[in-house]
C-alpha cells in the first residue's frame, strides 16, 4: 500500500505569505537594525527567503540546536 503525500500549501501561496511577512517586518522595524536568530538545523532556508523580502539592515546569528540524551540514575 502506497501513501501519496500532497502539499498542504502551494509554493506560490507560501512565497506570497513570506513576502507579506517581510513587508510587515520592514514597516515595523522603521529602519532600525534587526538581529535575526536562525536555527541552522531547521530554519535557514525559510530565514533566507524571509530576509530577502525585508528592507531593513539585518544581522544574522546562526545557532545549532544541541540535544543531550540524559539517562536517569547516572550522576
Amino acid at each position: 500500500m502506497s501513501a501519496k503525500k500532497t502539499a498542504s500549501y502551494s509554493a506560490k501561496r507560501i512565497s506570497t505569505r513570506v513576502a507579506a511577512l517581510g513587508k510587515q517586518i520592514s514597516r515595523l522595524s522603521r529602519g532600525r537594525r534587526l538581529d535575526v536568530v536562525v536555527m541552522m538545523d531547521r530554519g535557514f532556508v525559510f530565514a533566507a527567503d524571509l530576509l530577502r523580502s525585508i528592507a531593513a539592515p539585518t544581522v544574522c546569528h546562526f545557532i545549532k540546536e544541541q540535544i543531550r540524551d540524559v539517562q536517569q540514575g547516572t550522576p
